[in-house]
């Protein structure tokens, strides 16, 4: 895969126009301070590759685990 190979589609975010990847990933573990380095390129190597779909919900850790 070359370096700028897209890696999704878009599909529309609900009624709106706007336009998200059909892959998109979850960024819970990409702890503050602690790999930011590591975090800023992976985020920029999947922005590059068309991913603008990044779930940041805090709530899938912890003693809590409901399903809704």
């Amino acid at each position: 895969m070359s370096a700028h190979t897209s890696l999704s589609r878009t599909t529309k975010l609900g009624s709106t126009d706007i336009q998200i990847s059909r892959i998109g990933t979850g960024t819970n573990r990409w702890a503050l301070g602690e790999n930011d380095e590591a975090v800023s390129q992976v985020y920029n190597s999947l922005f590059d590759r068309g991913i603008n779909f990044f779930d940041t919900a805090e709530i899938y850790t912890g003693e809590d685990q409901r399903v809704y």
